[in-house]
């Protein structure tokens, strides 16, 4: 509920998590000001002997601070002070940047900045380079930011704000959003940026700008929608509120892994046989901490039917229609969806088939996105996900998904999954043998499979796990010298990470996460263990 007693929105409950989480904003401005400006104001000179020259004053008579200044451009004036103060007020912390004339480094010096903030508000005219500048700061970010989420707003004093944007678009190819809606005819997006254009409060703009005439106060609160716009979900809310529980966690977090640790940790190290895996357990520390720090602070209330009631109002309004007996239309109403999500009591039209494979289209636009989502989504729950895979290529180790190309001109792909203890992976002297299980590759959709892949050509591929003993595989690997273990060599054009056994070469896939992986070594540990008893086939038969 609002203030006002009002029902939230999906959108106004998805601007409260951006707005607790957005801590920084930075802004480019040739024009911006920190003390009051008055208008220039003449001095008149008076001869040697007489009273001191005195200005020829307007209102007040005061001599300004633009006196002895370059002649303003009070059109493209920003009022700095007002700005951060807005900023402020809103919980963020704003830093401006004021470009001289000549000999500063502004491209370079905003790019560094920009890693650091949330949001990046630039003004189009640097000293009326007609957008020279910023659009070569947008562009270096395009090249730099290799995903992440991005959010610039350009806030100038220049009347004619559509061709700015228009600008943008033709320079970067960026895509139109909802080009229908006046208003977003000044929002674009270029992958993972959106960038807004927006007029300062005293420039005249056509009729269908006004929207985008905002005064400095106006700004933060336009700027919290417009990131939030690109972060509404109820799977990106949880994930922004959790990185903003870290980051308010983070002195009570450093309190408790303190300096005073040292001494147990350097004794750890000297007691362990492998001294190297006292800084893994380090590690292993901090992420517990985090998964505490989370798991306290309850965030799956972030998706729970409080929220799932608004984003279902917002982002589907109508029934969901499935296929009966017949290809006749079975028509669910909204409310049984939400009866269904909230007690997982399946609405009776349905019958008993679970209608897992076709619930995902009913929730998304288009629905024919839904079998990709659905296989992205897989890829998340059974995947690790790497970061940063150039600076720690993959070690083979229980859980590394492989693919292999056999020689002798078959195009058929093999895929196997390492399932080698990961206490036999590390402090290797020689050579040594890794075992392999197959996976079939699934394309008949009536099939089961376990497991979804992504390629390195963004197909997805569905696999089926072989547990038989006698599909066991064994590839002697020697290890890497400086770490005892099997790393992937370094990332190859074609093929992506490599390891290179003897008479083999796979290319790596993916990493089953722990849980995963550990699961999967059960199962096949369970095969092993499967007892060949005579008994009563009667009995045995009776028992199914």
């Amino acid at each position: 509920m609002t203030a006002t007693g009002q029902t939230s929105t999906f959108d106004d409950l998805s601007a409260a998590v951006a707005r607790v989480f957005l801590q920084t904003a930075v802004v480019v401005d040739d024009q911006a000001f920190f003390t009051p400006r008055g208008r220039p104001v003449p001095l008149t000179v008076r001869e040697p002997g007489t009273e001191d020259a005195i200005p020829e004053t307007g209102d007040s008579g005061a001599v300004t601070e633009s006196s002895a200044v370059e002649p303003i451009d009070w059109q493209h004036n920003l009022d700095a002070k007002r700005l951060i103060d807005a900023f402020a007020e809103h919980g963020l912390i704003c830093a401006v940047l004021r470009p001289e004339q000549q000999g500063e480094p502004l491209v370079e010096r905003t790019i560094t900045a920009a890693r650091r903030t949330d949001l990046l508000i630039l003004d189009w005219q640097l000293h009326r380079d007609n957008g020279d500048r910023t659009m070569e700061i947008i562009q270096k970010l395009v090249e730099a930011d290799q995903g992440r989420l991005r959010m610039i707003a350009i806030y100038t004093g220049d009347e004619n704000i559509e061709r700015i944007a228009d600008t943008v678009a033709e320079t970067l190819g960026i895509v139109r959003l909802a080009p229908g809606r006046v208003e977003d005819r000044f929002v674009l997006r270029h992958g993972p940026m959106r960038v807004a254009v927006f007029a300062k409060d005293h420039v005249h703009v056509p009729p269908g700008a006004v929207g985008q005439k905002l005064t400095v106060e106006q700004l933060p609160e336009r700027l919290i929608a417009e990131f939030s716009a690109m972060t509404a979900g109820l799977v990106s809310n949880v994930a922004l509120a959790a990185l903003t529980v870290l980051r308010d966690n983070t002195h009570p977090l450093l309190a408790t892994l303190h300096p005073g640790l040292d001494a147990p940790y350097l004794t750890q190290r000297a007691l362990l046989a492998q001294p190297d895996d006292a800084a893994e357990l380090l590690v292993a520390l901090v992420i517990a901490e985090l998964r505490s720090i989370l798991d306290d602070h309850g965030l799956g209330d972030r998706a729970g039917m409080a929220i799932v009631g608004p984003w279902l109002e917002a982002r589907h309004p109508g029934e969901f229609v499935f296929k009966g007996k017949d290809n006749k239309e079975v028509r669910i109403p909204m409310e049984d969806v939400r009866e269904w999500l909230r007690t997982a009591n399946r609405p009776e039209p349905l019958g008993k088939r679970d209608r897992h494979d076709e619930l995902t289209g009913q929730f998304c636009q288009p629905p024919a996105a839904a079998a990709e989502l659905d296989a992205e989504f897989a890829v998340l729950t059974a995947l690790r996900t790497r970061y940063m895979t150039a600076v720690k290529p993959p070690m083979l180790t229980l859980g590394t998904i492989v693919a292999e190309n056999p020689a002798g001109g078959q195009e058929t792909t093999l895929y196997w999954l390492c399932i080698q203890p990961q206490c036999d992976c590390v402090r290797l002297t020689g050579e040594r043998a890794f075992p392999f299980l197959p996976y079939a590759v699934v394309t008949d959709e009536k099939e089961s499979f376990g497991l979804t892949i992504k390629e390195r050509d963004g197909r997805y591929v569905r696999l089926a796990l072989g547990l038989h003993p006698y599909l066991l595989r064994m590839v002697p690997f020697m290890p890497r010298t400086e770490g005892e273990t099997v790393i992937a060599a370094g990332e190859d054009a074609d093929q992506g990470f490599v390891f290179d056994g003897r008479g083999a070469r796979f290319r790596w896939i993916a990493e089953l996460k722990h849980e995963q992986a550990q699961r999967v070594a059960n199962d096949y540990a369970a095969t092993l263990a499967r007892p060949g008893v005579d008994e009563s086939e009667w009995l045995r038969r009776s028992a199914r």
